[in-house]
């Protein structure tokens, strides 16, 4: 290899790192958004994470760059754009709970009330089994729902929406919090994990 194919080699390196860096920072700040109640900003930053990556999947949740993006049109009650990106994330990525859950719910608001539900249903019942598989069969697990109270609740709401008739009205505020619940759980496993790696290589938080 000469060196004009190593230094374009060091080059074509150097971007990927540079774009993955772009990529993770937009990323976070769309997520610290829309854990914030700030949906238009968070629009904004997950539109240029999927400009980058639509590829990317975050935690072992696997929740994609589209999931995000639809996410915060969601909660800017802009249903029609969040239907969009939210079905083009399961394109990408079929195993995609939070996708599954925000689609179902998505639909119900745009009044397909029992695809909606179906859809709800599906997205509780796979966010349940990817915890448990998180808790039980990965050296992370247990950072991860360390209660079980979110399996419980999960448990919970997919019984609720099981009996629903098929309207979710009455149930949106409970399904919202309990997604919003699970990505907070994201961040409190990942930070407990840092500092137990910390701990034990004589570091500090």
């Amino acid at each position: 290899m000469n060196v004009l194919n190593l230094a374009g080699l060091a080059m074509v390196i150097a971007l990927s790192g540079c774009t993955a860096f772009r990529t993770y920072s937009e990323l976070h700040r769309g997520r610290v958004a829309l854990l914030g109640g700030m949906p238009a900003t968070a629009t904004s930053h997950f539109e240029r994470v999927t400009a980058l990556d639509e590829n990317l999947k975050y935690s072992p949740l696997q929740e994609g760059a589209w999931t995000y993006l639809g996410r915060a049109h969601y909660d800017a009650k802009r249903y029609p754009e969040a239907r969009k990106a939210l079905e083009r994330a399961l394109a990408i990525n079929g195993d995609d709970s939070f996708a599954k859950l925000y689609l179902g719910l998505t639909l119900a608001r745009q009044g397909n009330h029992e695809t909606g539900r179906k859809q709800t249903l599906l997205g509780l019942q796979s966010l349940h089994e990817w915890l448990d598989h998180i808790a039980y069969s990965t050296p992370a697990g247990i950072y991860w729902d360390v209660t079980g109270q979110i399996r419980r609740d999960l448990q919970a709401a997919e019984a609720e929406v099981n009996a629903a008739a098929p309207n979710l009205d009455k149930l949106f505020p409970r399904l919202e919090m309990l997604g919003t619940v699970i990505e907070q759980e994201i961040e409190l496993a990942g930070r407990d994990e840092s500092r137990e790696t910390n701990r034990r290589a004589g570091g500090s938080d």
